[in-house]
């Protein structure tokens, strides 16, 4: 079942499970039918720590996120937890899926400022990562990864205990306990689409 982090007036609210976010921050924009703006310095939603989004290596998962940056220099956390755990971050390089203590899976993607993008990054265990943007697969991983720890807390627009702040817009943030197939991927990225404009 997906964590979904849809927008409802200012609170990031968790539509399959009732963990809503709190925000530290980032404020709501009515743009695109509602997205949280992050300033790129302080800005995070907190979603806690809940047993549903405790994902070892050993565990299927997948991360989305509709993203929109006023810039790309330097590293920024989208969605997930911590460098020891997972999480879904994006440079002026491409879209990186960064696995226990930043092993970085996959790296590529083409990210561009001022332009929403759909990005989604799924897991199969032990080994096989990838990332797709606007529903094409841009790299497959082979990565050994073997983290255990869950106790950070689950972050959109940074990572639990670190300063890799996102600057610019998230709108819509999952994380679902499957390894999305392509196919759902499509169907995620078609149903979206009209309202982002791409």
């Amino acid at each position: 079942d997906p964590k979904s982090y849809p927008m409802n007036g200012t609170t990031f609210t968790d539509r399959a499970n009732g963990n809503n976010g709190t925000l530290h921050g980032a404020t709501f924009s009515s743009s695109n039918a509602g997205a949280l703006d992050f300033d790129g310095t302080n800005d995070y939603v907190d979603c806690g720590n809940t047993s549903d989004l405790q994902f070892a290596h050993s565990d299927p998962f997948s991360l989305e996120a509709w993203v929109n940056a006023d810039s790309y220099s330097g590293f920024h956390h989208i969605i997930g937890k911590t460098f020891a755990n997972y999480r879904l971050a994006v440079t002026s390089a491409g879209y990186s899926f960064r696995l226990d203590q930043n092993t970085i899976a996959t790296s590529s993607g083409s990210p561009v400022a001022g332009v929403w993008q759909h990005v989604v990054a799924t897991w199969e265990p032990d080994s096989v990562a990838k990332v797709y943007v606007n529903a094409v697969l841009q790299t497959t991983s082979n990565t050994q990864v073997d983290w255990t720890s869950t106790s950070a807390s689950f972050n959109l627009g940074n990572s639990h205990g670190e300063s890799y702040f996102f600057n610019g817009k998230i709108a819509v943030g999952r994380a679902y306990n499957k390894t999305l197939t392509l196919a759902e991927i499509k169907q995620n990225f078609k149903a979206l689409r009209g309202r982002f404009g791409v």
